[in-house]
């Protein structure tokens, strides 16, 4: 079963860095060419993380932008604490993440959402080490294994709805749940 989730973990982590590349680099230049758009400031760098916080600010600035000026700030002007505020992002963003996952697979799960409300308690985690590049390798695990067992666990679901498989890459994603 682990060597299996850690397969569709690399596949998946494969999957997402081509995808960021084409989208956050690519497509996203050449729009902003056409467009003349001047700030350029797309993404960080994200890849160097220590912090699950400072991944969700640096690897979609947009979003980030976006998610501050019109979540946090304002409730943070209304009285609550940063924590407080930041859940309230993290839980914006796990719905809006799930709203997408269940539009792509047609379906209504909760594993998009709790991923995402998963990773305010993970944060704690990664500030545990001190050294820079030990913090790094526990972000890009985290980022690795929670993308590849939510593919799993939303492979397992549309199976069992709709009695196919999807993209599993040669891995059988009822094995998987069934030997855990």
């Amino acid at each position: 079963m682990i060597v299996e989730l850690l397969h569709l973990s690399l596949y998946t982590n494969i999957c997402w860095l081509l995808v960021f590349y084409i989208v956050f680099h690519c497509w996203l230049n050449i729009v902003a060419e056409l467009l003349k758009f001047g700030d350029r400031r797309f993404y960080f760098d994200w890849w160097n993380a220590t912090s699950i916080a400072y991944f969700w600010r640096t690897w979609n600035i947009p979003v980030h932008q976006w998610c501050k000026r019109h979540v946090l700030n304002p409730v943070i002007k209304m009285g609550l604490n940063k924590f407080l505020a930041c859940t309230m992002v993290f839980v914006l963003s796990g719905v809006f993440h799930e709203y997408l996952a269940s539009m792509f697979f047609n379906m209504l799960n909760p594993w998009s959402f709790l991923i995402m409300i998963c990773q305010i308690p993970s944060s704690l985690i990664v500030s545990l080490p001190r050294q820079r590049r030990v913090k790094n390798m526990v972000v890009w695990m985290m980022l690795i294994f929670s993308q590849g067992f939510g593919v799993s666990l939303y492979a397992y679901n549309f199976r069992e709805i709709y009695g196919s498989t999807i993209f599993t890459f040669g891995i059988d994603a009822q094995h998987i749940i069934n030997s855990s």
